[in-house]
């Protein structure tokens, strides 16, 4: 870990125990005097641990703005590690602890008290770590204000340094070991306006964590949302803003707000349960490539199209993209490609076309309306009359193995390969590899451009962002959630929210998302 000299270090123990605000009311229950809480702290051997000052916080307790705490909410653990404690109020609270002389912690999330007694299980002790939050050049960093609700910790920066030449960084330390609630930031010229940074933030005893401030994270997985799994191989979204998700060998999802629906080949007339491609058409109708063939879903109706009902002379669908007008592309893992335009398919492979395999990996439409086909053999293109191909024996192309092509907004064309990408803008080429970014050394699945014209690359190993001047990764422990897994896809929402499809982290949002 970095070590960044001048930086505040903002002591959480300090604040802990001197605060004192009426929480009458508070709790979000109902009046019942003299609810009580009772609970033990013990040490890490077990021991009952006494003379732990405890505090119980309303769970919606904001620190910046709701003022201090009453000593009726406090109570010093007795010999045998128990502390009793009246709350005016039934509903959600959280309880902190604190050692004073061994600087040990405890923190408690959402215990819900009922009328009379409520008894909590005995909590441990644990270590304490740090937080290092990142804030960007553009923020004033000596007005900011870091805190997490439902605790007391608050703390302001008058004095950071830059830990890169573009950001500064706030650095917290003395935290319980421990998944704190979210973390929020406010400005000490305007407290009434705060934004969520973080859903959850885990705190590791004796180390620091990292959390880029003014990037809100969050986290859809198979535990406790809508999907049904955590490998996500593509997403779409929708004009209406709902976002559909194919899911690895198990259907397909869409969410829209909060609302999650599955869709399956036991629920809807899918050719199977194994999506690989969404694509979007301008009149809103989607498209899923699939293992035994596509499907489209519009204003509530799906279709499926197979060898049996269609003119895709395979079922073994690798590629799916829109073009101009009502035209669909296919690609196929042994058939070549086969464009539909509403009524008729077309077929297009190495008997009929100058195509270089029937491997189709990737199909893109420039802005000329020319077609771009990626295969292990190298990439074609098609005007609509002729066949050109770019392999090593033409072009600099950085490998014939091409995996998916990006079509950017300059025009410009992006093919990326297992160990690097290439760039082509109709007259001359630039490779990337490894010695311009190291995640480029592993075999990159997809790329992206987002709506500032920064391009995404997503491989087998992580996730790196490159605005044509500057290179960054996505990984450490400041990223952990990306750090080394699959990422296939990632798009970008009306919000500026970047939506991650990964490998084993289900799917990762992060932007500047507020609530």
């Amino acid at each position: 870990m970095k070590k960044y000299s001048g930086i505040i270090a903002l002591i959480f123990i300090a604040s802990l125990f001197h605060c004192s605000v009426n929480l009458a009311g508070g709790g979000s229950g109902t009046d019942v005097p003299d609810a009580v809480i009772i609970g033990t702290i013990v040490d890490n051997t077990g021991t009952p641990a006494s003379d732990i000052q405890v505090m119980v916080l309303d769970i919606d307790y904001n620190p910046v703005i709701d003022g201090n705490i009453p000593d009726s909410l406090m109570d010093t653990t007795d010999a045998s590690g128990t502390y009793v404690i009246s709350v005016p109020d039934t509903g959600t609270y959280n309880i902190q602890g604190v050692h004073l002389q061994k600087r040990t912690m405890v923190l408690l999330h959402t215990i819900n008290v009922y009328a009379d007694t409520t008894k909590v299980p005995a909590a441990v002790l644990k270590n304490t770590g740090s937080i290092r939050v990142f804030v960007p050049d553009s923020i004033s960093s000596s007005q900011t204000i870091v805190f997490v609700k439902g605790t007391t910790l608050v703390r302001g920066a008058s004095n950071t340094i830059n830990a890169r030449s573009d950001e500064s960084s706030i650095y917290i330390d003395s935290l319980p070991e421990s998944e704190l609630p979210g973390l929020y930031f406010a400005n000490q010229n305007n407290l009434s306006t705060q934004y969520r940074l973080t859903d959850t933030i885990q705190i590791v005893a004796d180390d620091t964590s990292e959390i880029d401030a003014f990037i809100y994270w969050k986290k859809y997985t198979a535990t406790g949302s809508g999907l049904q799994f955590d490998t996500v191989i593509d997403m779409a979204i929708a004009g209406d803003g709902t976002k559909w998700f194919a899911l690895f060998d198990k259907g397909i999802v869409s969410l829209r707000g909060s609302e999650w629906n599955e869709f399956n080949d036991h629920n809807a007339p899918l050719p199977s349960n194994s999506p690989r491609k969404i694509a979007l058409q301008d009149n809103g109708t989607l498209w899923f490539a699939m293992y035994r063939g596509i499907a489209s879903y519009s204003n509530g109706i799906w279709t499926a199209y197979t060898r049996s009902n269609s003119g895709i002379p395979s079922d073994y669908i690798s590629y799916i993209t829109c073009g101009i007008g009502n035209s669909v592309w296919v690609g196929m893992q042994d058939s070549g490609a086969v464009m539909f335009n509403g009524t008729e398919w077309k077929r297009y492979d190495t008997v009929s076309s100058l195509i270089p395999s029937n491997e189709i990996n990737s199909i893109c439409i420039d802005a000329n309306n020319n077609v771009w086909v990626g295969t292990p053999k190298g990439a074609a293109t098609f005007d609509g009359t002729s066949w050109t191909v770019y392999d090593q024996s033409n072009s600099p192309i950085f490998s014939n193995y091409v995996m998916t092509i990006l079509i950017d907004s300059k025009n410009n064309i992006w093919f990326t390969h297992g160990g690097g990408i290439s760039t082509f803008n109709g007259s001359s080429w630039r490779n990337y590899s490894s010695s311009d970014c190291a995640v480029l050394g592993n075999s990159v699945w997809n790329m992206y451009e987002d709506a500032s014209g920064v391009y995404w690359f997503l491989t087998e190993k992580g996730m790196a962002s490159f605005d044509e001047i500057v290179w960054k990764i996505y990984g450490g422990k400041r990223y952990a959630l990306l750090d080394e897994i699959e990422i296939f896809s990632i798009t970008e929402d009306s919000s500026r929210n970047r939506w991650v499809c990964t490998g084993k982290n289900g799917i990762v949002v992060f932007g500047p998302m507020t609530d």
